[in-house]
């Protein structure tokens, strides 16, 4: 196995205490080259939060809708914003924040 030394010193800065990480790097390397890497799959909990507040600020009457995702019990993806039109109705609304996390929802 060729390993290009010369770009990890030229990105290690030339400095002494970060060249000899890059060196015990390429030693672990070098001796874990026969090692497997073994992938299990399990199960993904994926959930989604969404809420919508309607017409919260009584100077444009605009609702705000929130989403977040969560896999497992770790945040990975949140917004918070305004919205650009109005609903006529709190169910719109939520229709809306409901729709804006679902499309999200499919691009994770």
């Amino acid at each position: 196995m060729v390993y290009n030394t010369t770009f990890a010193f030229s990105a290690c800065k030339k400095s002494l205490p970060h060249w000899i990480a890059v060196k015990r790097i390429y030693h672990n390397l070098k001796d874990s080259v026969y090692y497997d890497l073994l992938y299990t799959p399990f199960s993904i909990a994926l959930n989604a939060l969404c809420d919508s507040n309607w017409a919260e600020s009584p100077d444009n009457y605009r609702s705000t809708n929130g989403y977040w995702m969560f896999i497992h019990q770790n945040l990975v993806l949140h917004s918070a914003k305004k919205e650009v039109v109005v609903s006529k109705s709190s169910t719109k609304a939520e229709y809306h924040s409901i729709a804006l996390a679902t499309s999200k929802l499919y691009k994770i």
